[in-house]
């Protein structure tokens, strides 16, 4: 957890979760492209509630989750460590 996303959330820390494939250089993954099926819908519904809880609980909009590129993830591309 870091103050990493402290200029859009003023307040709030940045969680970051993901798989590390490793390598040169490693490459980090969005863990949620690699949900059992049988588990998405809740994950899915879960991170959303949170979302709303916390947009609600700061006074924003909460984020629309048609803006991710998977359910959790900015990006789908892995991300180069």
């Amino acid at each position: 957890m870091s103050d990493y996303d402290v200029r859009n959330t003023s307040g709030v820390g940045l969680v970051e979760l993901g798989i590390l494939e490793g390598g040169n250089p490693p490459r980090h993954h969005c863990p949620f492209q690699y949900l059992a099926p049988e588990a998405e819908a809740e994950v899915i519904a879960q991170l959303d509630a949170m979302r709303r809880a916390d947009a609600e609980r700061r006074g924003v909009a909460a984020p629309d989750p048609a803006s991710f590129a998977a359910p959790g993830c900015l990006t789908i591309e892995p991300i180069e460590c």
